[in-house]
């Protein structure tokens, strides 16, 4: 591991080691009490925190178990740094602005109505060999759509036919716009089945040199991420004088 990505990964362990991690942890659960679990802010910052510690720590646990270079451990470990970089993006974007970040908050029910969409055109598609699919499914679907949809009312979004925000369009919004292209093109040619790695034999080489990058490189992006949503809980945290 060179000295850059050695230096990342020591940071962000001194920072799930050192006390700062159940800080943070525990900085939350005083937010709870303060403002309730259903604050907006402290239900975000509650998600993003925790999302944020089990990625980081299912990527450690898949560097330390890469073995060979039959174990797809380099797609593995490069789907978690996308996952990593994903998150980076939406907590930078939240952190830059209130109504940004209630945008994004709006959008978890733009974009689960945007999944039972598309359920409900496979379940379509599915009916036309089973049409007993549809019958059984139909139902269930349009109820949840209608509880997803009185739910986001109920929250005071106006606007629930609007698209959900695009993290390629987030990571525009705050200037990361070229890295985040960057690194996710590159995470996302061993993710996925491309021509690339179908008719490629990656060297035990070029595996113990491509994992530990993007093991530090991910570790970065866990420090920055960690270190502004630790500011924004310590600023919720203290009262306006």
């Amino acid at each position: 591991m060179n000295l850059a990505a050695n230096v990342a990964v020591q940071e962000a362990t001194n920072i799930l080691t050192n006390g700062r991690a159940l800080t943070c942890s525990e900085n939350l659960d005083k937010l709870k009490i303060q403002f309730g679990a259903q604050d907006w802010i402290v239900d975000q910052l509650l998600h993003l925190y925790s999302d944020l510690i089990i990625e980081y720590g299912l990527l450690v646990g898949d560097f330390n178990r890469r073995g060979s270079t039959t174990t797809g451990a380099l797609a593995i470990i490069s789907w978690r740094t996308r996952n990593l970089l994903e998150l980076h993006t939406w907590i930078h974007y939240c952190m830059k602005s209130e109504a940004l970040a209630k945008r994004f908050y709006h959008d978890k029910q733009r974009d689960i109505l945007d999944w039972y969409h598309h359920v409900h055109e496979l379940v379509k598609f599915g009916g036309k060999t089973n049409p007993n699919l549809v019958g059984t499914y139909a139902d269930t679907i349009s109820a949840n759509r209608a509880s997803l949809i009185k739910q986001g009312t109920d929250m005071g979004i106006k606007d629930l036919g609007k698209p959900y925000i695009r993290i390629t369009d987030a990571a525009t919004q705050i200037g990361r716009e070229k890295e985040f292209n960057l690194l996710n093109k590159f995470c996302s040619k061993f993710v996925h089945p491309t021509a690339f790695t179908i008719f490629s034999t990656i060297s035990i080489e070029s595996h113990e040199v491509i994992c530990p990058i993007l093991f530090g490189t991910a570790s970065a992006l866990f420090i920055e991420a960690f270190n502004m949503l630790d500011a924004a809980i310590q600023k919720k945290l203290t009262p306006s004088p």
